[in-house]
């Protein structure tokens, strides 16, 4: 259940994301912010299977969704284009 909301919440942020960023003056950041978020997914999965290796899976998916929990209610606070980047 856990897998199937966070899919869907990145799946919703997504495709709002270009047209929310041009509103905060960051038209020419889009392919940036979009490319970290796919780059920052892909580098970090070899990361956190080897911290579920030495941790064990509950406290690896603990951390992970407290940082997406934290960013999640940071995107509509955000008011910068350097603030998304950061939250990447």
């Amino acid at each position: 259940m856990s897998s199937l909301l966070f899919s869907s919440s990145f799946n919703m942020i997504i495709p709002e994301l270009p047209n929310y960023l041009s509103s905060l003056g960051g038209a020419e950041y889009k392919g940036l912010i979009i490319s970290l978020f796919t780059l920052t997914a892909g580098l970090s999965r070899p990361f956190s299977g080897k911290l579920t290796d030495k941790w064990g899976r509950v406290p690896v998916m603990a951390v992970g969704s407290v940082v997406c929990l934290i960013c999640g209610f940071l995107y509509p606070i955000l008011s910068s284009v350097a603030g998304f980047l950061f939250c990447v």
